[in-house]
């Protein structure tokens, strides 16, 4: 309920999923929902409660039907305020006006060009999945710059598209702006149990559990097939004493990390993964440090040469590590990204447990060129591969037998 000195505002009580995430400050808001959880009556009284203090709401969808299904509940739930005349509501422009300055605006946003708008307290992007991605890059991002506003991204999760990628951002995010919800149709006390069955009968697993359980399921670039039994807790390195020693070294830049992956070619076990960040020469004591865990003479090292790689390989090697440069190039890595996938297909190594590396794994992707018919690999826009790229390399060392390093 929203109260003024004008009016009293009823609309339904939010259940307990719901509350939560109306009780959420962060200013950037990721809600990953199944069918029928409840995600319109969400979004409707969040945007009334900021309108009613002020402020100005802008509803984004990116079909028509959806926009009239949240325009019209909107309009139910307000009535009173309509006829009453204190809330202004404009049917060509899908608009709500208060008439102490607060407003509503409902627009279709399938592509940047069609959304627009000078500035916004509240962005709510509903079905954000199906959007074009730009609609937040170029157009959502500038209309909170002034205002300082907050965005909802609400969607069911389509299958590991920019939605996905930027729900793995919310995550892993480290300046505290972001968060993340997730809610079924489980979650919906409104919704009957005899209707939710009905629902899902006839339903693949696959669409159960992005429909229902508001879960991602694998998309079509998706480079690695992942069974969670391959992932295991950190050994002793220890009990690998006289074993061979592998590692594999991905150089960070401004913004990604470095990463190194450490493990055991005689027992194809993963034994440590690292991610750090620094400078270059703290970095380089740091690598020192975990390569001298084992016998730092045995280990064999094979890191990125490309950009920064090289200076810095050079310098390892003048503190005595033996180290081997890797050239990035398009057919390289898609050398030593095949060697992964095969790996992990066929489940010949185990690998450590570690949620941000595996959520690399899982949305590391494919992408062939229209236009030339190669193929390149990667992470998605906004997100890090680091570990994927030295567990690459650590195991392609693996793989090429024993070097002698001069």
């Amino acid at each position: 309920m929203v109260e003024n000195k004008y009016l009293q505002i009823e609309y339904p009580t939010p259940h307990a999923k719901q509350q939560a995430i109306l009780d959420c400050t962060k200013k950037r808001v990721v809600i990953v929902t199944g069918r029928r959880a409840g995600k319109t009556t969400l979004a409707m009284i969040k945007a009334v409660k900021v309108a009613s203090e002020g402020g100005k709401v802008i509803y984004g969808t990116p079909q028509s039907k959806q926009l009239k299904v949240f325009f019209d509940a909107t309009c139910d739930v307000l009535r009173p305020a309509i006829q009453s005349g204190f809330i202004n509501r404009h049917g060509t422009t899908n608009t709500l006006t208060w008439k102490d300055g607060g407003s509503i605006v409902c627009q279709t946003a399938h592509e940047p060009d069609s959304f627009r708008g000078d500035y916004a307290d509240l962005l709510i992007l509903d079905e954000y999945a199906y959007m074009n991605p730009d609609i937040w890059e170029r157009v959502g991002q500038p209309m909170l710059i002034d205002t300082n506003g907050t965005c909802w991204f609400i969607s069911s999760p389509k299958p590991m598209n920019h939605f996905y990628s930027l729900y793995l951002m919310a995550e892993n995010n480290e300046d505290g702006n972001w968060a993340v919800f997730n809610f079924s149709t489980l979650d919906n006390p409104h919704m009957p149990r005899e209707a939710i069955d009905k629902m899902t009968t006839g339903m693949t697993v696959e669409n159960h559990k992005q429909e229902i359980l508001g879960e991602f399921v694998k998309g079509e670039g998706q480079v690695f097939k992942l069974f969670k039994k391959d992932f295991v807790d950190m050994e002793n390195e220890q009990d690998h004493r006289g074993h061979r020693i592998v590692a594999g070294l991905d150089w960070g830049s401004v913004h990604d990390y470095t990463a190194l992956s450490c493990g055991c070619g005689t027992c194809a076990k993963e034994l440590m993964l690292y991610r750090f960040k620094g400078d270059y020469p703290a970095q380089l004591v740091e690598i020192r440090r975990i390569i001298s865990l084992f016998d730092w003479r045995e280990v064999e090292l094979l890191a990125e040469q490309n950009a920064m790689g090289l200076p810095n390989i050079q310098q390892l090697r003048k503190d005595g590590v033996s180290v081997r440069g890797f050239n990035t190039t398009s057919a390289s890595k898609a050398g030593i990204v095949q060697g992964l996938k095969l790996c992990f297909e066929q489940r010949s190594w185990q690998w450590l447990k570690d949620d941000i590396a595996f959520r690399e794994l899982e949305a590391y992707e494919s992408k062939t060129s229209q236009y030339l018919g190669t193929t390149s690999y990667s992470a998605p826009y906004g997100l890090h591969d680091d570990t994927v790229m030295a567990r690459m390399l650590m195991l392609h060392q693996s793989i090429m037998g024993k070097l002698v390093f001069a």
